[in-house]
């Protein structure tokens, strides 16, 4: 099986089982909002898919697990889709252009 097979069945089971034991308290950021005032003052500027790792409809525990392993495979496939865009063509040279092999097609 090829490596990033099991980094991305690692990033599943991390995304879907770890996240049911992951911590209900808020973290740093957000205490420190609560404590310096700022989080009444706090307006929505993107909308989060899955807010508090919750999806609609589901029982809390599957709603957190299946949040995880959506989030690493929306991330996964980014990724893999930067990776291919940003990846230099086959037989291109490194800035992009096609591959010369010493022969010049203008006579002389």
């Amino acid at each position: 099986m090829k490596r990033w097979v099991w980094w991305l069945v690692i990033a599943l089971v991390v995304g879907g089982l770890l996240s049911l034991v992951s911590s209900n308290y808020p973290d740093g950021f957000e205490t420190a909002g609560e404590q310096l005032g700022y989080m009444e003052r706090a307006r929505e500027v993107f909308h989060a898919p899955f807010a508090e790792y919750q999806i609609p409809g589901l029982p809390e525990g599957a709603s957190t697990a299946a949040a995880g392993v959506l989030g690493v495979l929306l991330a996964f496939g980014v990724f893999v889709g930067v990776g291919r865009l940003l990846a230099p063509r086959p037989g291109a040279d490194s800035d992009g252009r096609p591959a010369s092999n010493g022969r010049s097609s203008e006579k002389p």
